[in-house]
């Protein structure tokens, strides 16, 4: 039997690890480098991730010890002895694990949520990333998705020093609130050193490039090509390690089991890669003496999509898991409109009582897809460009540059191009403007009420680095206009994907028998009037034939809290903000509540963990005013060759491809631009016959094989395959 706390006179670590060298170069073997040693024990979490140091009991008290003091094996070649001047508790961290908590990621592309569920079965918020003095916010429980290099090469050394728990410093790299933070106050020629890109990085298979404050530039290779070797940097992996460092500490326990949220828009291939990284990160972040001991398991699971995780709560909240209400209704059909800060997911499915034993309900999703660029903080982009474009002379006299839009531009022309690219001073310009945007989007009732903003002030940018103050006139009407119809597009594309699954997996509805959907909004953009009024709208226009809706406002909000206090009463409403249910948190404790050991829940899932993507695009022909849908996505779906064209005899052939599920409408024709449509040229190795013919087969989320078929003898003549992004 192995002792919880060992009272040791030596430390042994790896010699080249940060902790070992800064306790040699203090001398702990003599009385006055004793006491900065245990000064160094105590703040290791300081220096890592911010936050205060450890009480003096950890190292005075000889019932509670430090884990760092704990040795667990045999002294390697390249371990060293740190002789100390008097004994120190030593603590086994296999004394702190957690083996009945989970712990659950909502891993968002602009904030990540985490939770738990502890050994009392309570489920609450833990704050990752914020751990700073006063009142607490609810902010403080959504980090964002974001990350500063400060010195690479410095974090690297320490990273890789030893198998876990190495000492890096915060000062090298840094990620969530206090890398926002520091974005928020950074000049322009700094801006290069933040990224927070992750998500799309590893899913859309780019490229990118970061630079630390010391001009130590690092390319990113791609996601799938990263592999586990910690030379190359893995930043998602990075931004695991993090945020275990954080869960995992000496106050708070040691976690073996995470579940991770997952986006079932990414292959198969990325979507294991983002796991597999969580979980290198994850053991990274967690004591050795833990992960060598046969009775631990350090399991990391992708379980539920964010939308379904989030739609999994919301039914819980709003009422409908309850076996009384599922008896009498039998079936609830929702939808889910998940307007997040980066994309937008839509989700539908069924509810119902489970039929097999050890569950008692049933959740069929089938996913619904979502639009990829209408996001809350996309959206703000996007408007921070139109209000450098209606002030795109005064920009051009101060010399002033700005961002592109995240949208396609129908206006766009040279004098607008001249004004745009992507340099650190027009990301920075762009980081102003949406300072005063965002205030305008967050109060949107107030500024349609008392209109534009005149001779508004700038801190800006020049193009040669320079600061310069520039007044700016805001049409602040114009640009809610613009965001409007923005919001309104995408609540199109929610009602076209419910059709369109409705087609496939909800029942006819009839007069005497109708179809009634529930839509839960979620995401803290969906907190906008704009989109309950979108919403309203489409109702007004929709409710008819059989079919009906019925909106849920997003969780957290004051209209959620009072239909929760009119069915349970006010005691429903929790008051504790680590135990608050909102629109952005929900997906943490949806996960949390479809936790395979609970057994509460049985989800069937169209695209399952290990299934791969659905392929995303409707594929046409046309031209600059109209997009001809040709192959529905759906008919692809099964891995079947589709006709995309009956002739084969020139070389090349243009292909238009969209994901926006209103390229499928029947009763309305959309050009290729208000579908985002893209081109891709298809070439063919030479022309052939007349009467031979063109197929496509998906392969993957975005991969597509072109083949030419005979018409003699049906055989393939010619393949080609291509990745549509």
């Amino acid at each position: 039997m192995i002792e919880n706390v060992l009272d040791v006179k030596e430390i042994i670590l790896h010699k080249n690890e940060p902790l070992a060298l800064k306790l040699v170069a203090i001398q702990p073997e003599t009385q006055e480098g004793f006491e900065n040693a245990k000064k160094v024990l105590l703040a290791v979490e300081q220096i890592a991730i911010g936050i205060s140091p450890y009480d003096k009991s950890r190292l005075n008290d000889i019932n509670i010890g430090h884990w760092d003091l704990y040795r667990y094996g045999d002294v390697s070649a390249s371990s060293i002895r740190i002789p100390l001047f008097k004994t120190l508790p030593a603590r086994n961290p296999n004394a702190d694990v957690k083996p009945n908590s989970v712990v659950a990621i909502d891993f968002g592309t602009k904030s990540t949520t985490v939770g738990i569920i502890d050994e009392s079965g309570e489920k609450r918020l833990l704050r990752v990333g914020s751990r700073t003095s006063g009142e607490i916010k609810k902010e403080d429980y959504e980090n964002p998705t974001i990350m500063e290099f400060r010195h690479i090469p410095a974090f690297q050394i320490a990273y890789s020093s030893c198998k876990t728990r190495p000492l890096t410093a915060l000062e090298d790299l840094c990620i969530s609130h206090i890398a926002a933070n520091h974005q928020n106050e950074a000049l322009a020629e700094d801006f290069s050193r933040f990224f927070s890109k992750l998500k799309q990085w590893a899913g859309y298979g780019k490229t990118y490039r970061v630079k630390d404050q010391d001009n130590n530039t690092i390319s990113l290779k791609e996601f799938l090509h990263i592999g586990s070797d910690e030379r190359n940097l893995n930043p998602i992996e990075i931004y695991a390690y993090y945020l275990a460092r954080f869960i995992n500490t000496m106050d708070n326990g040691i976690y073996t089991t995470y579940l991770l949220s997952y986006p079932d828009k990414f292959s198969k291939e990325v979507r294991e890669q983002i796991r597999a990284s969580f979980e290198r990160g994850i053991k990274k972040a967690i004591p050795y003496a833990v992960l060598t001991n046969p009775n631990n398991s350090i399991k990391v699971e992708q379980i539920a999509t964010e939308p379904a995780a989030y739609a999994i709560c919301a039914l819980d909240e709003y009422g409908f898991m309850r076996e009384k209400f599922l008896k009498r209704s039998l079936e609830v059909y929702y939808g889910v409109f998940d307007f997040g800060g980066g994309t937008t997911d839509f989700d539908f499915g069924v509810l119902s009582l489970s039929q097999t034993k050890g569950y008692t309900y049933r959740l069929e999703h089938f996913g619904g897809g979502g639009d990829e660029k209408l996001g809350g903080e996309n959206l703000l982009e996007f408007l921070a460009y139109e209000a450098f474009k209606q002030n795109l002379e005064r920009m051009r006299e101060s010399g002033c540059k700005f961002s592109e839009s995240p949208f396609p531009d129908p206006e766009l022309n040279d004098a607008i191009r001249d004004q745009v690219d992507n340099s650190e001073e027009a990301r920075r310009n762009s980081a102003a403007m949406i300072k005063v945007l965002r205030l305008i989007v967050e109060n949107i009732q107030a500024y349609e009420e008392f209109g534009d903003l005149s001779n508004t002030s700038f801190d800006l940018c020049t193009s040669d680095g320079d600061n310069v103050s520039v007044s700016l006139q805001i049409e602040s009407k114009k640009l809610i206009a613009q965001l409007t119809q923005k919001i309104q597009a995408g609540v199109e594309k929610f009602f076209q994907e419910f059709l369109a699954t409705a087609r496939s997996h909800f029942p006819s509805p009839s007069k005497d028998d109708g179809l009634l959907l529930h839509i839960f909004l979620g995401g803290n953009a969906a907190r906008s009037p704009i989109v309950k009024e979108a919403f309203e709208a489409l109702i007004k226009r929709e409710s008819k034939g059989g079919i009906s809706f019925e909106l849920h406002a997003p969780l957290g909000t004051p209209e959620a809290d009072d239909e929760i206090v009119r069915q349970f009463g006010a005691s429903a409403i929790e008051q504790d903000l680590a135990k608050k249910v909102t629109c952005k948190t929900g997906v943490v404790f949806g996960l949390l509540e479809s936790r395979p050991s609970n057994r509460r829940i049985e989800i069937i899932s169209s695209v399952g963990v290990n299934d791969d993507a659905k392929f995303k695009y409707f594929l046409g022909t046309g031209d600059a005013k109209e997009f001809n849908l040709v192959i529905d996505r759906n008919a692809l779906h099964d891995g079947s060759k589709q006709l995309f064209l009956d002739h084969a005899h020139f070389t090349e052939y243009e292909l238009l491809y969209t994901p926006d599920q209103r390229a499928a409408d029947e009763r309305e024709d959309y050009s290729p631009k208000e579908l985002n449509a893209k081109l891709k040229t298809i070439r063919l190795d030479k022309a052939y016959g007349e009467d031979d013919s063109i197929y496509i087969q998906a392969k993957g989320a975005n991969g597509i094989q072109v083949s030419v078929i005979s018409k003699a003898d049906d055989s393939v003549l010619y393949s080609v395959d291509y990745i549509l992004e």
